[in-house]
């Protein structure tokens, strides 16, 4: 933009905006208590945890999280169904009916899910199409946790002492890979099976992909309870403790099990479940731009495109080096319009917008 008054330069220039998405580690879980259930969702460091989705209609009886596609996922036992939501909570609905269903698993194109009451794990296209049951009595006998990587399905039984099973997509050439693992939750990784053994002692232990090679990474001799959820991430592990030392919450550790940290404890009298770690990405701001401007009895108008909720400043130059703020804001819309009086005998005077 220039404009000119007598000897009066303005130039509106386009303002400092990132130039690139930030990401942000966040944390989700699902949780109950005596009041209801919940979808909860917390910084990377376990604070600022945040009630997102809640309310017996959209969330009653959940335990394991999952996300896929922009979408959570869980599984309500209670309401009979697989739920879905975005990742701020909005838009809960109904993926897909279903008879106690216990874990949940989703990629780009399907969701998968088990019910260790019913004996079954089915499947469903992310669109809603393609039902199938995959599995079924006698060949699955009470299925908890479920995990599909490549061309493998791999879910824990939770009868008799316990274990972990393979099969191919279809559910055929089945192999128990782990005895004696009583299993709420696993997280199959290009490498290693990572899963929660709640046999005597309790703790997360990892094995290689053929199930051998089992090694313990967190015992017992750390108070770590009853074990609800797991979620690797390249750098860490991340559970949910039903109760531990602390009463119950989200913990992490690095690969390798050292490095106990509490992100989050939870109010006495809350069961945390399922638990997923992701990076959210945040959408840059975008750069505020000038869209119109006038200069009239030694006033300056202008209108400033911006984004909504967005900090932006104003400063003001006379030679391009030295700047002056002349205002900062939070946007409550997508363009603000100000007026700033030109200081008499003004000759050059540039103005700028930009983002902190």
């Amino acid at each position: 933009m220039r404009s000119s008054l007598s000897r009066l330069v303005v130039y509106g220039l386009v303002g400092l905006g990132v130039s690139s998405a930030l990401a942000q580690v966040k944390i989700y879980w699902t949780a109950t208590d005596g009041s209801g259930a919940y979808v909860v969702r917390a910084n990377g460091d376990g604070s600022n945890p945040v009630n997102i989705v809640s309310g017996a209609t959209n969330i009653l009886g959940p335990n394991g999280l999952e996300t896929a596609n922009s979408l959570l996922y869980w599984p309500d036992q209670q309401l009979g169904a697989i739920k879905q939501a975005n990742l701020d909570g909005t838009g809960v609905a109904t993926f897909r009916l279903a008879q106690n269903p216990y874990d949940v698993f989703a990629n780009a194109q399907q969701v998968y899910w088990t019910s260790q009451e019913y004996h079954y794990i089915d499947t469903q296209l992310t669109s809603g199409a393609g039902y199938l049951r995959l599995l079924a009595s006698p060949n699955v006998d009470r299925p908890f946790a479920i995990e599909v990587i490549a061309t493998n399905l791999y879910w824990s039984r939770v009868s008799g002492s316990g274990s972990v099973l393979r099969s191919d997509l279809n559910g055929g050439n089945i192999v128990t890979l782990i005895p004696n693992a009583y299993v709420y939750d696993l997280q199959v990784t290009s490498n290693y099976i990572y899963f929660c053994n709640n046999n005597y002692p309790s703790g997360i232990k990892r094995a290689n992909l053929d199930g051998t090679g089992v090694t313990n990474l967190i015992t017992d001799t750390f108070g770590i309870g009853l074990l609800n959820g797991v979620c690797v991430t390249a750098d860490a592990i991340y559970w949910s403790a039903l109760n531990d030392d602390n009463g119950g919450g989200i913990r992490r550790a690095s690969l390798s099990g050292l490095n106990r940290t509490n992100l989050y404890n939870a109010p006495g009298g809350t069961a945390v479940r399922g638990v997923v770690v992701f990076s959210d990405v945040i959408t840059a701001p975008a750069s505020p731009r000038f869209t119109s401007t006038a200069i009239v009895s030694g006033l300056f108008s202008y209108t400033l495109q911006v984004d909504s909720g967005r900090t932006y400043r104003v400063e003001t130059s006379g030679d391009l080096t030295n700047w002056t703020e002349l205002t900062n804001f939070v946007s409550a819309g997508t363009s603000v319009t100000f007026t700033n009086v030109i200081p008499p005998g003004t000759t050059n005077l540039f103005f700028r917008a930009r983002t902190p």
